[in-house]
């Protein structure tokens, strides 16, 4: 995974997980395991990208007090449309 330069293999491996946003990008069986290792850590902010959401998802964000962005562009696809740069996010 590399996280603005930065390479890790592993939530665990990322230093002050309070100032870090983590875009999900999984099927939503795995999302929550994911949400859930997230908050363990100290992961406040994340991004679901599409396909990684599910009502189940949600709530379970929510239960848990993350800040959850979801529902809109993947993030991945917009920036390698040059949509970022139309004013179209």
């Amino acid at each position: 995974t590399t996280v603005e330069g930065l390479a890790v293999k592993q939530l665990k491996d990322l230093e002050n997980p309070a100032n870090i946003g983590v875009s999900i990008v999984t099927p939503p069986s795995v999302t929550v395991k994911v949400i859930e290792e997230a908050k363990s850590l100290g992961f406040t902010h994340l991004w679901l990208q599409p396909g990684a959401e599910s009502t189940e998802v949600v709530q379970k964000a929510n239960d848990l007090g993350s800040k959850l962005i979801f529902g809109g562009p993947c993030i991945i696809v917009s920036l390698d449309r040059g949509e970022h740069l139309q004013g179209k996010m």
